[in-house]
């Protein structure tokens, strides 16, 4: 089952009373049909139901049945925590989403809920710190794992110290996120 199997046994680890009382492990999603991310959304959100289908084909996770409840935020963060809200006062054991803007308007919540939040999307590169962000679970590589990826290939195929390199960007807090790491990266090897 992946990161989400990882992610749905330590909500119910940590909520064992609920899980008991329940066979029905409640799971939100958030999604974007609408909306600047609806070309992933589209895609992305009929395929998380379909997954959900079919864990529950195989039996569910631990024996629990999943069920999962979808809320369309449009890419939109406050629209994002609204959906977050709902979700928790139904009884999300976890909440799925994606997107940098919407990770980081969730956060907070996740932390203070202490409700683990599935970030499909690469989210932001100091998530990947289990110590400093115990409820928060990247789904793909971080953009400081893809930066610093790009800056060994480019380095092991003839980049030399003074080598001139441009990392091009969204202006937005994704496209940022690789910064630190192109620049450390710059600054160790010159």
């Amino acid at each position: 089952i992946g990161q989400l199997g990882l992610t749905l046994t330590l909500a119910l680890a940590g909520n064992a009373a609920a899980a008991e009382a329940q066979a029905v492990v409640k799971i939100g999603g958030i999604c974007d049909r609408t909306g600047t991310a609806k070309i992933i959304g589209l895609e992305y959100c009929p395929a998380v139901a379909d997954y959900m289908a079919l864990v529950n084909r195989k039996g569910g996770v631990l024996g629990h049945r999943l069920e999962y409840t979808e809320v369309e935020s449009a890419y939109m963060a406050d629209r994002a925590i609204d959906g977050y809200e709902q979700l928790k006062r139904d009884g999300a054991a976890t909440i799925m989403s994606y997107g940098v803007p919407v990770l980081l308007a969730l956060t907070p919540r996740y932390m203070a809920d202490r409700i683990p939040g599935f970030n499909s999307g690469t989210g932001l590169g100091d998530a990947i710190d289990g110590e400093t962000w115990p409820y928060i679970f990247p789904g793909t590589a971080s953009y400081w794992s893809q930066g610093g990826v790009v800056m060994k290939y480019l380095k092991d195929n003839g980049a030399k110290k003074g080598t001139k390199i441009a990392y091009v960007y969204f202006d937005n807090p994704a496209g940022r996120d690789g910064i630190a790491m192109v620049e450390a990266v710059a600054q160790k090897e010159g």
